[in-house]
């Protein structure tokens, strides 16, 4: 009898073919978790899997799908080896439960996050939609494993045999371990993936903005808290001479003299202070001179918003300033100009009033003249007539100081010194110009009516500048009107109120007027009612009131001539 002989050889060579096919699943997942450790790229990873299960392993076919989120949760094969590739890329696999392709079994171990198999896919009700394209392949039965990583749904690995029942819960859990492993590879590979490409994004990131910095014409520098260089731009390099490499680690101090140093120092150790973005002028040495910079200097401030480092970035304005400096002096010396021009038009003027004002001094010193000598003629009586050689002292020192108001009025008029804005009565001033051109209404035979309003209030003004301009419209007038019979020259004087804050001075003559192009002609430089004027009276007069704050400007009369005029704002205080 031989039958415990035959049990014996049968259970020997069950338990050989049971190693085998253990030692089959251990050299599978050993070399599958070799590829693991030295995979660097994800589909190689998935691919190579799948050829091991199937070369090494004996699976019939093994293929991975990732999970897709669109709206029909589609299962996108990525990798695939075995019998049969074209089941799998017909397969049309969802992980949605809401379509029967979704409760297959890699729809179920994907939303259940537990695996799923089928020991005879001939009868299993979720392989219906691929049961006769499995049988076609001989595929018996299978199991779907999900990919999964801290809850995070990756994809599925399915894997499927030509024998019945080739799955049981042992190889199942081998299998699951390998899943677990292949998910925890993939996150990885994939958290590497996206670390390497978001290095290269800060690298590109870095570059472009490296090449911004370098190729501005701004400078632009970084220093840390202890205000020592950390960066610098290539314009930096350029126009100062030190070098990036170089300047690292160094403050203002090695690098410019002490007083700037420490006022570059002083500028961001406010910034540190207040920490709000500040803009400074600041000026440092170059080589070919000082430098000046607007400087808007910012904190720098890690993700969680601590401070770590002082940004710069400078403007030079060096030539603007230059340009500025020039333009202080080309006006400080129109300025000048104008005062001596308008210094030389006064003397002008006066020049021109010379005949008359001799004329005017000459009546008050004849008189001194006369009554110095009768005053003589009384003291030498016997005995002397001190009561007429009294009334004559008088005369003289009336006459006399008829001749002194008229000398004042001329010296005031000639005074050369700044102007001086204070607050005036302008028709004092009107007045004491009046008296001055007395001679010349005698002379020139013109009819004078003063029209002054009385109740005005005082305005902000240099006396002797307003009363050449109102010098020089009445020159003008008379001047005018000297082409008309002598009954008709007339020449008004007014002043009046003409806006709670205005006030208006006008010269109104009875002359041949001016043709409506002279009018519009009267605000351009040089423009003159004399024929052989230079029109630096008008020019000058119209400078004068427009510094002043008011206009001056002409007018034809309704009848005859023309009516010069111009405004002036009143004293803030009157």
């Amino acid at each position: 009898d031989i039958t415990e002989k035959k049990r014996a050889e049968e259970k020997i060579a069950a338990t050989s073919k049971e190693l085998t096919r253990l030692n089959r699943i251990l050299q599978t997942l050993y070399q599958c978790n070799h590829a693991l450790i030295r995979a660097t790229d994800e589909h190689e990873l998935l691919q190579s899997v799948c050829e091991i299960l199937v070369k090494v392993g004996g699976i019939r076919l093994a293929w991975v799908g990732v999970c897709e989120d669109d709206a029909e949760k589609t299962v996108r094969p990525v990798a695939m080896a075995g019998y049969g590739l074209d089941y799998v890329q017909n397969a049309k696999i969802s992980w949605s439960d809401q379509t029967e392709r979704g409760r297959g079994p890699t729809g179920i171990c994907l939303r259940t996050g537990k695996p799923y198999w089928a020991r005879d896919m001939r009868t299993d009700p979720t392989l219906a939609p691929w049961r006769d394209a499995a049988i076609a392949r001989q595929y018996a039965s299978c199991v779907a494993l999900p990919l999964i990583f801290s809850g995070i749904r990756i994809g599925a690995m399915s894997l499927y045999a030509r024998k019945l029942n080739a799955f049981n819960e042992t190889t199942v859990n081998q299998y699951t371990d390998l899943a677990n492993n292949l998910a925890y590879g993939v996150a990885a590979l994939r958290t590497q993936t996206e670390r390497k490409r978001a290095e290269e994004a800060v690298h590109n990131i870095e570059r472009r903005l490296q090449d911004i910095v370098d190729n501005t014409t701004a400078l632009i520098f970084v220093k840390d808290l202890e205000l020592k260089y950390q960066l610098i731009n290539r314009e930096i390099e350029q126009r100062h001479g030190v070098r990036r490499n170089l300047v690292r680690g160094k403050s203002d101090f090695d690098i410019y003299p002490p007083g700037i140093a420490e006022r570059l120092r002083a500028n961001d150790r406010q910034v540190i202070e207040t920490g709000k973005p500040i803009e400074f002028e600041e000026c440092v040495p170059a080589d070919d001179g000082d430098r000046f910079y607007i400087t808007s200097k910012f904190l720098l401030r890690d993700a969680c918003g601590k401070p770590y480092a002082v940004c710069g970035i400078a403007t030079d304005i060096t030539e603007r300033k230059r340009t500025e400096i020039e333009l202080r002096r080309t006006e400080e010396a129109m300025h000048e100009a104008q005062a001596a021009l308008t210094h030389v038009s006064r003397v002008t003027m006066v020049g021109e009033l010379a005949a008359s004002i001799a004329h005017e001094l000459n009546q008050p010193l004849t008189g001194v003249v006369t009554n110095g000598n009768a005053c003589l003629r009384w003291l030498s009586n016997d005995p002397p007539n001190l009561n007429e050689g009294r009334e004559a002292v008088r005369r003289i020192l009336r006459d006399g100081t008829r001749a002194a108001d008229v000398i004042t009025r001329i010296r005031s008029l000639l005074r050369k010194a700044e102007a001086e804005l204070a607050a005036m009565d302008i028709n004092d001033a009107i007045r004491e110009v009046i008296a001055l051109i007395q001679p010349e209404l005698r002379k020139n035979r013109v009819k004078l009516r003063i029209d002054l309003d009385p109740a005005l209030p005082s305005v902000q003004g240099d006396r002797v500048l307003l009363q050449q301009v109102i010098l020089n419209l009445l020159i003008n007038a008379i001047e005018a009107m000297a082409s008309v019979a002598s009954d008709d020259r007339n020449l008004q004087m007014i002043s009046r109120r003409l806006e709670p804050a205005i006030v208006l001075v006008a010269v109104r003559d009875s002359g041949p007027g001016l043709g409506k192009d002279s009018f519009d002609d009267i605000s351009k430089a040089f423009f003159t009612t004399k024929p052989n004027g230079m029109g630096m009276g008008l020019s000058i007069s119209r400078s004068i009131v427009k510094n002043h704050g008011g206009r001056l400007w002409a007018e034809p009369n309704p009848d005859r001539g023309a009516t010069f005029q111009f405004t002036l704002p009143l004293n803030d205080e009157a």
